[in-house]
């Protein structure tokens, strides 16, 4: 499980101890972009307290879902506008947008291949979830 989170996740934010994490494997221009994702996750703690926010819509599974993706969205469209810094192109006048072209194919990683299937499955949902 480990391998595997290495494989994935490249930054995290911990809204109890209020601080982010950055992998240190990753080069830095790349632990820049994870920064500007995770920054803004400690912004958004800061104005929503985002743990009692994301507690609040239980136990609305769609409410909790359309409360993350808010959350990962907004992060995410930070971290897009900061690749974007000096190209005169921001996330909101950007014709389509393939968030693979930030992650690449993340079905396809080492550890992830030698998963059962069905744990591939419930990976990738829990992940991009629908």
């Amino acid at each position: 499980m480990v391998e595997l989170l290495t494989e994935q996740i490249a930054g995290l934010y911990d809204p109890k101890a209020h601080e982010f994490y950055i992998a240190n494997w990753i080069p830095v221009s790349d632990q820049r972009m994870v920064m500007a994702h995770e920054l803004t996750h400690a912004l958004q703690d800061q104005h929503f307290k985002i743990e009692a926010w994301l507690k609040a819509a239980r136990p609305n599974d769609d409410a909790e879902l359309a409360r993350e993706a808010f959350l990962e969205g907004s992060a995410t469209a930070a971290m897009v506008d900061y690749l974007l810094q000096g190209t005169g192109k921001s996330v909101t006048n950007m014709p389509e947008f393939d968030p693979s072209m930030l992650t690449g194919d993340l079905g396809s990683t080492p550890s992830l291949e030698r998963l059962p299937r069905s744990s591939r499955t419930l990976w990738y949902f829990h992940i991009f979830p629908a």
